[in-house]
């Protein structure tokens, strides 16, 4: 078993199925480089084997959008940070790398050595909290929007789609009704829109890597309520 080092730096070469990780030690030796499918439960698995290679672990990405959102959702809920490394960066300084031609090794390695050599790189926000809920539902999550788009196929699955999203509408419906909403079924159906959106966004969407923190989710809900329910406040013409 190789000794425990005091900190090592772990490169990310990022893909929508799979990502590859290497990682390597204050000299660039390669301590360890391996594939890791895109799951909870593989990402996890590959995590606590680099975390025991060190006290310390510089990760690394090459992309900070969805394809790397499961990944930095349970790093961030697993209190690690990663710097985004350009891929034009990346595919600048492999020039300086000799050896096999490109791979996901390859790059996964230079990408581990980029941040090595280098300090200058943002390091990615995912609050930990909220990224720590999405990671933690986001199978549940997308299993839903699978099942949702199945349903506009199959008749039969509609009927039980939309029994199961009556029972959450009408509690909303009577939330709103009882804050005083002039038209409680079309303000319930405008917060679902909103709460649907937030969450595609941040689990399968284009805010992947800019997840909100609670306090601005709070935020954009009062707003929107308070839009909701300023018309109970204005007098009668």
């Amino acid at each position: 078993m190789s000794e425990r080092q005091a900190r090592v730096w772990a490169g990310v070469d990022a893909g929508k199925g799979h990502h590859w990780a290497a990682v390597v030690d204050e000299t660039g030796a390669t301590l360890w480089s391996k594939k890791i499918e895109n799951d909870e439960t593989a990402i996890l698995a590959a995590m606590g084997e680099i975390l025991d290679l060190a006290d310390e672990v510089s990760w690394a990405v090459d992309i900070s959008g969805t394809a790397s959102a499961l990944l930095l959702a349970l790093l961030a809920a697993h209190g690690q940070r990663a710097v985004y490394v350009p891929g034009r960066t990346v595919n600048r300084m492999s020039g300086a790398y000799r050896g096999e031609d490109k791979t996901d090794a390859r790059d996964a390695y230079v990408i581990a050595e980029t941040a090595r050599h280098r300090r200058d790189f943002a390091a990615i926000d995912v609050p930990a909290q909220l990224a720590a809920d999405l990671a933690r539902n986001r199978e549940l999550t997308l299993a839903r929007y699978e099942l949702a788009l199945e349903a506009t196929r199959r008749p039969e699955l509609r009927a039980h789609f939309d029994a199961a999203g009556a029972q959450f509408r009408d509690l909303l419906t009577g939330l709103v009704t009882g804050l005083g909403s002039t038209d409680p079924d079309r303000h319930s159906l405008s917060l679902i829109a909103w709460a649907d959106g937030l969450m595609f966004s941040c689990v399968a969407g284009s805010f992947s890597a800019r997840v909100p923190t609670l306090e601005e989710v709070r935020a954009s809900l009062r707003e929107l309520l308070d839009g909701m329910l300023a018309a109970r406040q204005t007098p009668d013409d």
